[in-house]
């Protein structure tokens, strides 16, 4: 399961003056859910309700109108939407007795299902946010208030080698649409660190000229548009101009501008889908005789590449489109005696 950010989205973030109001036991106007919908008060007075049953379908409807108001993505709405879930029957058998208790030991039977520290941070955020945003709706007071999320073990993500790259990549050509295809697909992203989603999902008119760079924008995780790139080297973009020319197309062709940057084999203009992706690098790394490991693994190994070899941690996070430089430190696999900070340090 990807990792939703421990911080809630913004706008369901309360602070310590609007937590102090909505604990002020005076009585208020409840707040309206939304044109046409039950009021707060309604869904409040539900809470104290003894009817499981009937209370569950009520709270599925006030998980779909957070749900809607946050703005997310598709498959974020998705994973949101399955981790608060997974709390709701506490919710509806306990009412307003629920409390933070409730959410440890939920969090706890996380746990003992197997989840990982990382997707069990992934719940709890998750639930955080819509804990807040029922607060803020003066429906339950925020139960998940001060609960932890749990240390993740720091482990280092799988990358090739140089050598094993240079085996990925060492496939003879034999002429082929599907090999020239194959080649730019898995030459891109190694080279970029591009998601799968993020490949897929690129246009010919995503690509584009900026004085002397070439740059393919790319839809990335949880945005709305194709509002970030990646800029290709000259051995990014030639395997890439190549496949291209076997279709018929030209880079700057407005006339194919809407198509898909990489299609199926099947004819016509049939998107590449994440399924085949995931098959045509299962095959390359058997090939090359590379042990077992996701596609993913070629994200892994651009960043750790460009950072070994001396790029700007900044660059690399923007090429990943990280929105915390945290998360690019991880690739970060430098001896600290080697070159010591101290050592910089004179005048």
């Amino acid at each position: 399961m990807d990792t939703i950010s421990a911080d809630p989205p913004r706008g369901q973030r309360t602070s310590k003056r609007k937590l102090a109001a909505h604990r002020d036991p005076s009585p208020r106007p409840p707040a309206a859910l939304g044109p046409g919908s039950a009021s707060a008060a309604s869904a409040a007075q539900a809470l104290d309700s003894t009817q499981t049953g009937a209370l569950v379908p009520r709270l599925d409807d006030l998980c779909e109108r957070w749900l809607a108001q946050l703005g997310l993505m598709p498959r974020s709405v998705e994973q949101y939407r399955k981790a608060v879930r997974s709390f709701l029957p506490v919710l509806a058998r306990k009412g307003r007795g629920t409390c933070r208790a409730d959410v440890i030991a939920w969090r706890q039977n996380l746990v003992r299902r197997g989840l990982r520290a990382t997707s069990v941070n992934s719940y709890l955020a998750a639930l955080r946010s819509f804990c807040a945003w029922l607060e803020s709706q003066r429906i339950h007071a925020n139960i998940c208030a001060g609960v932890k999320a749990l240390r993740a073990e720091a482990r280092l993500p799988q990358v090739l080698s140089p050598e094993e790259l240079r085996r990925l990549f060492a496939r003879q050509p034999n002429g082929s649409l599907g090999h020239a295809r194959d080649y730019a697909l898995l030459n891109l992203m190694a080279r970029t660190g591009a998601r799968t989603a993020e490949v897929v999902g690129a246009r010919l008119r995503n690509i584009e000229r900026q004085g002397e760079q070439t740059l393919l924008w790319l839809q990335r995780k949880g945005r709305s548009a194709a509002d970030k790139y990646v800029v290709l080297s000259d051995r990014a973009l030639e395997p890439l101009r190549g496949y291209l020319q076997k279709r018929g197309i030209s880079l700057g062709d407005e006339a194919s501008a809407d198509r898909p940057l990489f299609t199926a084999l099947t004819g016509g203009d049939v998107p590449l889908s994440g399924r085949t992706v995931r098959h045509i690098w299962a095959h390359w790394r058997a090939a090359a005789g590379i042990a077992p490991r996701g596609v993913h693994c070629l994200r892994h190994t651009a960043a750790t590449l460009a950072l070994a070899r001396g790029a700007n941690i900044l660059d690399v996070q923007e090429m990943l489109g990280h929105a915390r430089l945290e998360t690019t430190r991880r690739y970060l696999r430098r001896d600290r005696l080697e070159h010591p900070a101290e050592d910089f340090v004179d005048w």
